[in-house]
């Protein structure tokens, strides 16, 4: 696409044009009233293009002290792989022929000038270009972006060289530091050349003064920065219970213990005690093990008040096992339970003891019990670190909806 201006105000020689109130085409400069460009045929009105932004043909910007008039909007479309893209570039002119080309594309701002580099790729080199390439343009090394072939989908406004739908344009879209350099190679082996800047939209409503709409973005970032301090206070809290969720699993401090031969255990189990117990209204835990080899039992250990009167009881079935099979020598086991309970007011406590052994050979172990004290439930912790952990992302997510949506691109295109 030849981006020369053509057609300048015959008073001021000015090249930006605008649409007067009364529909009229006036020289942006000096206002006298100019006829229709030649090309002007197929090019949408202003305003029947949908719109992506809050942007409009007809608003100013400030750029480097400068005025540049908003002309018009260029739209693209891109098929690829079954798969349609679409992006507008906005023309901001000066009255001296200055450009800049403002692309919205997939929520990305970039603002881009021509410029001529010394030295650069042949339109030849960027006819076959694509994405990981390496360039070298004006000594600076480039590794492109993006590149392929579009086509303009739709043009508005006074943009006053030759550009209308249906229009072919190869781009070439490389990045060389925080700078990005693009390329359009020309049928005839010209290339145009354009360097920029990525842009925020507060930086891109800076540049056109919409002060409504930066006020609606520092309300919008107060309300994300809300969301980033609770969802880190959410991880916080999450960290610090899935810490004591941790430490809820290892052993408390022993307070009884005992053990006893499953060979030596009655029917009516054996009652052992007392162990007197002083943390009132705390969590106490109740682990039993034995140590069968090639053997099962069932075992149930009771913790009963100093009238035999239940407490709380824990039962399972124990067993050990080894084999071999195709893929060779295997062992599994299940020799220890493990159970919390809370003790209403101090006092002493008894275990009674069951066990029924499967064979002759589960008579030869032994059962084991240890009451610890000091100990957390485990459950209610882990619960609560994995419930703040989710609602901590959720919010961070919510608070960092572009670092979001990166990590997401970025994990698209590893997959």
């Amino acid at each position: 696409m030849n981006r020369q201006p053509q057609h300048p105000c015959p008073t001021c020689h000015g090249f930006a044009r605008v649409r007067t109130p009364d529909k009229q085409v006036a020289c942006a400069r000096c206002g006298t009233i100019l006829s229709d460009l030649p090309f002007d045929k197929g090019r949408a009105a202003p305003g029947t293009l949908p719109h992506l932004t809050p942007i409009r043909v007809g608003m100013k910007a400030r750029i480097g002290g400068k005025e540049f008039y908003n002309v018009g909007r260029i739209r693209y479309i891109q098929s690829e792989e079954g798969e349609t893209y679409t992006w507008e570039e906005w023309v901001l002119l000066n009255p001296d022929g200055d450009a800049f080309y403002l692309e919205y594309d997939e929520g990305k701002w970039t603002l881009s000038e021509p410029f001529h580099p010394a030295q650069a790729p042949s339109a030849g080199e960027l006819s076959i270009a694509e994405e990981g390439v390496n360039y070298t343009v004006d000594g600076k090394p480039c590794v492109v972006k993006d590149a392929g072939n579009c086509r303009v989908s739709g043009v508005e406004g006074e943009i006053p060289w030759p550009v209308k739908k249906g229009d072919a344009v190869r781009y070439v879209e490389t990045e060389s530091g925080n700078e990005v350099i693009s390329a359009e190679p020309m049928p005839d082996g010209t290339v145009e050349w354009y360097r920029g800047r990525r842009l925020k939209d507060r930086a891109v409503f800076t540049l056109f003064e919409l002060r409504e709409l930066i006020t609606a973005l520092d309300k919008k970032e107060q309300a994300l920065q809300g969301r980033r301090g609770f969802g880190i206070v959410c991880i916080v809290a999450a960290l610090i219970a899935l810490v004591g969720w941790c430490a809820a699993l290892g052993r408390g401090r022993v307070v009884a213990e005992g053990s006893a031969a499953i060979a030596q255990i009655p029917a009516d189990g054996l009652r052992m005690g007392p162990y007197p117990l002083s943390a009132a209204n705390r969590v106490h835990r109740l682990r039993v093990s034995s140590n069968l080899s090639q053997s099962a039992a069932w075992v149930q250990a009771v913790v009963e008040d100093e009238d035999a009167g239940e407490m709380m009881n824990l039962d399972g079935d124990f067993w050990d096992e080894t084999g071999y099979d195709s893929d060779g020598a295997w062992h599994e086991y299940n020799l220890q339970s493990v159970s919390n309970f809370q003790l209403s007011q101090p006092g002493s406590v008894y275990v009674r003891l069951y066990a029924e052994g499967e064979g002759t050979s589960a008579s030869s172990g032994t059962v084991s019990f240890a009451i610890e004290e000091k100990v957390l439930h485990s459950t209610y912790l882990g619960g609560f670190g994995l419930l703040s952990l989710l609602m901590g992302g959720s919010f961070l997510i919510a608070g960092a909806p572009e670092m979001a949506r990166g990590v997401w691109n970025g994990m698209k295109e590893t997959s």
